[in-house]
Parts: C-alpha cells; structure tokens; sequence
C-alpha cells in the first residue's frame, strides 16, 4: 500500500481508501466485518463513513439509519484496531432527529452521535457533508475548531463543496484565526474530471494549488458506476443490475470514452491486473489526490480493488490516460 499525508494533516492515509455507503445497505454487519478486514489486512488505513448512511441509502434488507457508523464501531471492537485507521465520518443531512445541518447546535448533537455509534473517544477527520445556506459558515468553522480544541475530533473537511464556497471558508478561517479544512471529498474519475456537473472536483488538482492551501482530495465515484472497472462493453448490452447505467450511458458511451477504456484494457493485460487494478493506480500517482475511494458489496471484491495498491503503472502509461481522459 502506498501512503501520503492528508492535506497540511499529520494523518497518514492510504492512496486507496474504503468508502462505507453499502453498509447496512447491501452488505450486512457480518460481511461489513469482513470488508474492514480485507482492506486492512491489505495495509488500508483511510475508513470513509457519513452519520446519513445508510439512511440516505434505503434500497437494501439491511437498512436502519446510522448502520454504517455502528457496522465500524462494532467491528472496531471487535479487533482493537482503532489506531491502525484514519476515522473520518461526515455531519449535516437529516437524521429526522431535528438536528439537521451545520448550525453549531447541530454539529455538537450529531458528533456525540457518531462517536457513540463508531465506539471511539475522537474521529480522526470530520466533515461538513455539503455547503448549508442557512448558517454562516463562520459559526460551523468555530464548531468544528472547538471539537478539535476539545480532542473530539482531529480534523476537519468538507464534502461537496464548490471552489467558491471553499475559498469563503479559506478566507473566514483566516479572518477568525481558526483551523481550516485540509480536506475536500468530491466526486473525480476519468471520465468526467474536466465536465462535472457542478464547479466541483478540480480546483485543486493542481499540486501548486493543493499546496497552498494545505487541502486535499478524497476522490469518491472513482471508477465511474463501473465502466472504468471494465464492466461495461461497446457492442454488449448493459450488465444486469448495474448500478448508475443510465448515468454511465450518459456520460461514458462516446467515442472519447471507449478510447480511454481500450487504452487502460491494454495496461492492464500487459500488466495481467484488472481494468479497475489499472484505473485506481492512475489515481494514486496523481500527487493531488490523497485517497481514492472504492466500495464493494463482499470482501473478494475488496481484496482486488485494495491490490492496485501494489501495481505500479509506467510514467508513459500515466501519461497516455491522462492525454486520453482530458
């Protein structure tokens, strides 16, 4: 496994990170335990959650609202291996327990929450988990910087938000003297990294930029609902049950496109990996992105998307997907 520090963070995270939206989902406590166990076996560190999971994901026989959150904290207890992972878990959407948001009211109810429900004493990287109109962004940066004074949390980030909104909070934290966001998770692939649908995922892909304001990305849809883990082919119908496909069809089935997906297939079988093998060690050479986020439904296919990890594509190759994904 490859490593880097998050941001201007002394958090050691791995390039690959474990994204949790299936537990409590698709994946039940029993399997869950066994994902954990696949990624860290394989020297995973970074443990991406929300408090929202999975109720924000009711398709699935396991759904109750905050599974995830306790499908960690149970398999943290089970193991003892709370200081083996990076934490991070997200705060704002609704609980319907009336502490939506990011007042400062808001915040310190629901971080009380997901500490009781992850079995933890801190949560190593918290996140604004979307931008909140209602509430200046001056009192929920005050919020999180007294949980971090208070040893509650370590760190704080965002989710989701645009290069405007992360540069008014850049400046409030200055004006304020607060601790500031050395995060930022927002949905990056090949596929769409230049035509998001929002101002999103590329502001500070520059490692310049990335620099100088001590942030970093956490990259989630990393391999575009699929096709850039090869499951989807030109002259084939769309696989059964594929999650996103009419998103894929939309953004993935254009010429620019399959050129991309045959160049990464070439890699791969020159290499013998998998596509996905291939896509997600383009990310964790890309010096901006901190952590790629993957998920998966059991532990065998945790266990072949963490191996990527070990697969060190050439400069030439890096190059070639980078020119072809522009």
């Amino acid at each position: 496994m490859k490593y880097t520090r998050l941001g201007a963070s002394t958090l050691k995270v791995s390039r690959i990170g474990l994204g949790t939206m299936n537990f409590g989902v698709t994946s039940d406590e029993a399997e869950s335990h066994r994902i954990l166990d696949a990624f860290t076996d394989r020297g995973g560190t970074f443990i991406d959650t929300a408090n929202i999971y999975s109720r924000g994901n009711p398709q699935g026989p396991f759904h109750e609202q905050g599974h995830s959150e306790q499908f960690i904290g149970s398999w943290l207890a089970r193991t003892g291996k709370r200081e083996q992972v990076v934490l991070a878990t997200k705060v704002m959407l609704d609980m319907g327990d009336g502490h939506a948001g990011l007042s400062r009211t808001a915040i310190r109810h629901q971080v009380e929450q997901s500490l009781r429900r992850l079995r933890t004493d801190r949560i190593d990287l918290y996140q604004a988990h979307g931008w909140d109109e209602s509430v200046s962004i001056d009192e929920t940066l005050a919020a999180f910087d007294e949980l971090v004074t208070e040893g509650k949390i370590r760190y704080f980030g965002c989710s989701n938000f645009s290069e405007n909104q992360i540069e008014l909070a850049y400046e409030s934290s200055a004006r304020h003297r607060l601790r500031h966001f050395i995060s930022y998770q927002n949905s990056f692939n090949l596929v769409l990294r230049n035509r998001l649908r929002n101002p999103m995922g590329n502001f500070f892909l520059d490692p310049g930029d990335a620099s100088r304001y001590g942030i970093g990305l956490i990259a989630y849809k990393t391999l575009a609902n699929g096709f850039l883990a090869g499951k989807f082919h030109k002259d084939a119908p769309i696989p059964p049950e594929s999650r996103g496909s009419e998103a894929v069809i939309r953004n993935c089935y254009n010429d620019r496109c399959w050129k991309l997906l045959e160049a990464i297939g070439a890699i791969a079988h020159r290499h013998g990996v998998t596509v996905a093998q291939v896509t997600l060690a383009w990310y964790s050479m890309h010096a901006a992105i901190s952590t790629a986020l993957v998920g998966a439904r059991t532990a065998a296919q945790i266990s072949e998307l963490v191996g990527a990890a070990d697969l060190h594509i050439t400069d030439d190759d890096f190059d070639l997907i980078d020119k072809l994904s522009r």
